[in-house]
């Protein structure tokens, strides 16, 4: 009995994790799609205030680039670099 459920259970995280690697892999192919990566597999995002930012990463392990900045200087909080807004982390 306990090991069915453990059975049970591990399948279910197993499927939970393969669904958010397909949502994962299907996002970064719509924002292809859609023209929103720019050079080294980054994509583009653009503050309120219109501050443009290269963007790596999901969720909260996304990394900010301000326009122009060098690959060595990201942001080191998810702040506006112009008007202090924060910026998405999803």
């Amino acid at each position: 009995m306990i090991l069915a459920a453990v059975v049970v259970a591990i399948v279910a995280v197993a499927a939970v994790i393969a669904r958010m690697r397909v949502s994962a892999i299907a996002a970064s192919a719509l924002n292809r799609l859609r023209g929103k990566r720019s050079g080294h597999g980054h994509e583009t995002s653009t503050c309120q205030c219109g501050q443009k930012y290269r963007v790596s990463g999901l969720g909260r392990h996304r990394i900010y680039w301000p326009e122009g900045a060098p690959e060595s200087e990201p942001l080191m909080i998810p702040v506006c670099a112009n008007c202090e807004r924060p910026l998405p982390t999803s």
